[in-house]
């Protein structure tokens, strides 16, 4: 995580910052964005719907924060799935979020079926085992700032932690078979059955040409530091392979 500027760069990333930053204690989320900028917060352990961290504060042991916030259902996903797949970007959209990038066409899909994808600090259930019952306390905005630096890089977790199942959502989008572009830079091409070329393999050809002229066949000149009497013992036979070649060649 930088020590300075924003934590978040991308639409998503800001979007989920603005979704608590909002709603809690600005002094709280102060001191959470420096704990997070110091790397205060150890891994998360990221599951639909939940967020597990340790968040090492003034005690010894580190303090231990989860935050709930309630998954969307499958159903939900599966129309949305439906409904990008329908559309004539769904394979521009699987590139995309493979690519590292989330489709606003995502969020617009959820908003227009009045569903959040940014879910507001009211939303979720923030809890740590420190002693401080403010909402969120540092250790927990620390974690949702972490959260926030994880999904601007990872947008797929944002969507995981949100109840997708990526497999399933991506593989509703690329069976799409209505007008759904293919991604940049992938080879397209058409190849005849095997059964309706057959006649072609008896099919007289011509030879291919060999480029430029022959090659003349002197290894000898190639031979640094070699033994003079070596070399001059193999020339002749060198020579005698080189004339056969020649003559060979005149007579195909």
């Amino acid at each position: 995580m930088k020590a300075r500027g924003p934590i978040a760069e991308s639409w998503w990333g800001r979007a989920f910052v603005e979704g608590f930053e909002g709603w809690g204690d600005p002094a709280r989320l102060a001191r959470g964005r420096t704990y997070a900028r110091q790397g205060a917060v150890e891994a998360i352990d990221l599951e639909p719907g939940l967020a597990r961290a340790r968040v090492v504060g003034s005690r010894a042991r580190p303090y231990r924060v989860t935050i709930h916030s309630e998954p969307l259902g499958a159903e939900v996903w599966e129309r949305l799935a439906e409904e990008l797949a329908a559309s004539p970007g769904a394979a521009e959209a699987v590139h995309m979020l493979e690519e590292g990038t989330l489709p606003e066409e995502v969020e617009e899909a959820l908003a227009a079926r009045g569903v959040e994808l940014f879910t507001s600090l009211p939303r979720m259930t923030p809890s740590c085992s420190c002693p401080d019952w403010g909402y969120p306390c540092k250790h927990a905005a620390a974690v949702l700032y972490a959260l926030a630096d994880y999904f601007d890089a990872n947008p797929m977790a944002l969507l995981t932690w949100r109840g997708c199942e990526w497999d399933e959502f991506a593989e509703v989008l690329e069976s799409s078979g209505g007008g759904a572009e293919r991604p940049r830079g992938e080879l397209e091409m058409e190849a005849a059955p095997l059964a309706d070329r057959v006649a072609d393999f008896w099919a007289a050809t011509e030879p291919i040409p060999m480029p430029g002229p022959p090659r003349p066949f002197r290894p000898l000149e190639h031979w640094d530091g070699g033994i003079p009497a070596l070399a001059a013992a193999l020339a002749p036979v060198y020579d005698a392979l080189a004339d056969r070649g020649n003559n060979d060649s005149h007579e195909g």
